[in-house]
């Protein structure tokens, strides 16, 4: 029985662990005013590798796609930009080519960026799948077929995860401005010295025009979180607070999803202890 007692610890450790790998895709739009949101990424996709490393993530992918540049010469929509050399890169390699990134859009659908990162982008089974997308403009449509039912179903059916940084308002239950809120209502507030405290109640306040039908609830849908980009421009100790706030939430985020291949090393391991039962080994 002692055999069979450390079986049944291992898998339960396993069964517990997060997700060791992750596809991350960047949707980012390249219209006027965003310069600043592009060296945001830069800078912080970096950090956050930094700590999803240090969190037992082993293996971290992410992909580049522009959306809103390409309607005034009749170009498409959105593009993929090579990371590294290819679709998947490292957080270095992302860093770099959102240098790439355009500001010369006016006409931004974030719904067919999405749709069009679901579609050319191939998800490797064994990762978390996480999208980010950063705007600040609601929808505007350009296919008229993509409804929000259709864009949930897509995000689901692919298991991503949806994060958007819009120009959306929230509070926290108090009524405090916060710098965003995630599926289950927490409100992240910055504390006025950099950092920022996690408070109940967190609700839309301010949204502009479409963003919260289209974006901040599509995210919630999918269990990812809603940011201010308003914030994120604010002031240097805000921005601080709101960059802090981002980052540990994407790396809790990920810390609480389990991994498949556990699950199935527990079903290994369960069809071991009868193997070992029968031969009378435990």
């Amino acid at each position: 029985m002692k055999n069979l007692y450390i079986i049944c610890v291992i898998l339960f450790c396993a069964a517990g662990r997060a997700y060791a790998v992750l596809d991350m895709v960047f949707v980012v739009d390249e219209s006027y005013f965003m310069e600043d949101e592009h060296t945001w990424i830069a800078g912080m996709v970096t950090d956050m590798d930094t700590k999803l490393t240090a969190a037992g993530q082993i293996r971290n992918m992410y992909a580049l796609v522009g959306f809103g540049a390409g309607i005034p010469d009749g170009g498409p929509e959105s593009q993929m930009y090579s990371v590294g050399g290819t679709d998947w890169g490292t957080a270095e390699e992302l860093a770099a080519a959102t240098g790439k990134l355009v500001t010369s859009g006016v006409w931004e659908d974030g719904w067919e960026a999405i749709n069009f990162s679901l579609k050319n982008y191939y998800f490797h089974s064994d990762a978390a799948t996480h999208m980010i997308m950063v705007t600040d403009e609601d929808r505007d449509p350009i296919d008229t077929n993509l409804t929000y039912d259709r864009m949930l179903n897509s995000l689901t059916e692919k298991k991503v995860t949806l994060n958007v940084v819009v120009d959306c308002g929230f509070h926290d239950g108090t009524g405090a401005r916060a710098l965003g809120v995630d599926a289950k209502g927490n409100a992240y507030v910055a504390d006025g010295s950099g950092g920022y405290i996690m408070n109940p109640g967190g609700i839309i306040v301010s949204p502009y025009c479409n963003t919260d039908t289209c974006y901040v609830e599509l995210a919630w849908a999918t269990g990812g979180a809603a940011w201010d980009i308003n914030q994120l421009r604010s002031i240097e100790l805000i921005a601080k607070s709101f960059n802090s706030a981002f980052i540990d939430y994407q790396v809790s985020d990920m810390a609480s999803v389990p991994v498949p291949s556990a699950f199935l090393l527990a079903g290994i391991g369960i069809g071991l202890v009868r193997s070992l039962r029968k031969r009378k080994i435990l």
